[in-house]
């Protein structure tokens, strides 16, 4: 039977989009699949999903949307709370939230088109940004937190939509 005293846990990261998105990594010891829960605010992130994997030594999972404000990440294993060993709070704000104000260019005439795509918290870590213009990718080749250039090999005639996926 697993006692509090052996299973405790610290967080990584503490601030994130009310988007949702963002990729938190539990850190402990004494974490099993079938048995370990993890809440944060009122929402219980299932570690059966593909949202969540989990190892003995951590869990990671990537937060829903969820209102402004600064919520406790409470985790159990088994039903037995396990300790927070320094601040397991994690606040979700606007400020972390990435915002896209324009598209340059607005329409492709030739292949390995380069588009610039401007906006607010976008990071520095080109590993993390991902960019799909209809379905198909565009190759990240620069980013700062205001700015995204990615070229796009080939896209289908009309309209798409433009997506950006900041992951943590």
């Amino acid at each position: 039977m697993l006692s509090k005293t052996n299973c405790f846990f610290y967080t990584i990261l503490h601030l994130g989009s009310i988007s949702g998105g963002t990729r938190i990594t539990i850190n402990g010891d004494g974490f099993t699949s079938a048995l370990t829960s993890v809440i944060l605010d009122l929402t219980q992130y299932s570690i059966l999903n593909s949202n969540a994997q989990i190892t003995y030594n951590n869990i990671t999972f990537t937060t829903l949307e969820d209102q402004p404000g600064t919520y406790q990440i409470q985790t159990s294993v088994n039903g037995v709370v396990a300790i927070c060993e320094t601040n397991c709070n994690f606040t979700f704000s606007s400020a972390f939230t990435p915002t896209v104000s324009s598209i340059s260019p607005t329409s492709l005439t030739t292949p390995n088109t380069s588009f610039t795509i401007s906006g607010t918290s976008f990071g520095t870590d080109m590993s993390k940004v991902q960019v799909t213009i209809g379905q198909v990718a565009c190759e990240v080749i620069s980013t700062i937190d205001t700015a995204i250039i990615c070229t796009l090999p080939n896209l289908n005639l009309g309209s798409q939509s433009v997506n950006v996926l900041i992951d943590g």
